[in-house]
């Protein structure tokens, strides 16, 4: 059955894997499997990315008309750019907690904020107490991210997509003092999903950089590799960074990161310490984050997004060719960082 109307899913292009683009398609292809007219929009009209499979339909935004009875699915990123754009229905799909740039631009304009994490969906129902707002318990593949069941080796896993500057005092001062003897390092970058689980997969433990995540699953697909997980948790992965079975950072302290870290590195128990913290992890990661709860969560949310739609009248239909679509975060600071400020003071 396919419902009237379409889901059109606005998506940067990203040559390297990026988690935040990889969970747009996932939510597209669950309307669309669902039977909903979902499709996900890029400029580039070849662009597919290349580290995971999807069947969801891809559309180009040059040839694109958005017609009344479309639902524009809009990244938090991209929020304060489409901000200005009359005559479309459009949703907020925000996966960060902390972009206020694109915040101060959630205007009338926007039916509803659907978001990845209870933090997220707290964040915006302080900042948006009028709106109707949908949280989606994030999910992953179980069948990528898993333990193996083989002994691990003495490997310390992270990603230095973020606080790079403090993974690397870190560890260096680790190295200095000879705590990292007999350990090995390995720097996710640029892999796709299954190459990051067979790295996680293998390893004994975890460095957490998250910050100021919406939810950031990184730490999360490392527990369910049975990794023990040391470090921040952003605020947004607080809701799985439990302590019986990991080893939660507050925020900024980087004292603390290293002489945990350590201690733990020196302790002669720390494979039974892994063993026995990152078993448990797995277990409880794998029971609360699945995917068909995640696709549950994203078709419950985007089909009463899409019955707001029905009700707004006027509309007109829009090219998306018109509409500015891709510009970096650092050009949407730049370009509304002083009508922000000059929106904040009056």
């Amino acid at each position: 059955m396919t419902i009237a109307g379409r889901l059109l899913f606005l998506c940067p292009e990203s040559r390297t894997p990026v988690g935040g683009v990889q969970k747009i398609y996932e939510f597209a292809q669950s309307m669309h499997d669902a039977g909903f007219a979902a499709f996900v929009v890029h400029g580039d009209r070849s662009f597919r990315p290349a580290w995971f499979e999807s069947s969801v339909p891809v559309i180009c935004r040059s040839e694109t008309i958005v017609s009344p009875i479309d639902l524009l699915v809009v990244p938090e990123f991209m929020g304060a750019v489409l901000s200005h754009t009359h005559d479309v229905n459009k949703v907020l799909f925000t996966q960060a907690a902390f972009n206020p740039i694109s915040d101060l631009f959630v205007n009338s304009e926007y039916l509803a904020v659907v978001s990845v994490s209870g933090y997220i969906k707290r964040y915006y129902e302080f900042a948006f107490s009028c709106k109707s707002l949908f949280s989606v318990n994030m999910g992953f593949d179980h069948d990528v991210f898993n333990p193996s069941g083989a002994p691990k080796k003495k490997q310390i896993a992270f990603m230095p997509r973020r606080r790079v500057d403090d993974s690397t005092r870190i560890l260096a001062n680790l190295k200095n003092r000879g705590a990292l003897n007999g350990w090995s390092v390995a720097i996710l970058d640029g892999l796709s999903s299954r190459e990051v689980a067979n790295v996680m997969r293998e390893s004994m433990i975890f460095l957490s950089f998250s910050q100021r995540e919406g939810f950031g699953l990184p730490p999360l697909e490392a527990m369910a590799c049975g990794c023990l997980v040391v470090g921040f948790h952003g605020h947004g992965g607080a809701e799985f960074f439990d302590p019986s079975y990991c080893y939660p950072i507050p925020e900024d302290d980087i004292c603390l990161f290293q002489e945990t870290l350590e201690g733990l590195l020196l302790n002669p128990q720390i494979e039974a310490i892994c063993n026995a913290k990152g078993h448990a992890a797995a277990s409880a990661v794998s029971q609360k984050y699945t995917m068909q709860g995640q696709k549950t969560d994203v078709i419950k949310a985007f089909s009463s997004c899409m019955a707001l739609a029905k009700d707004v009248k006027g509309l007109k239909p829009v090219a998306l060719r018109n509409i500015e679509f891709e510009p970096s975060r650092l050009r949407v600071s730049a370009r509304h960082l002083k009508k922000a400020l000059v929106s904040l003071m009056n």
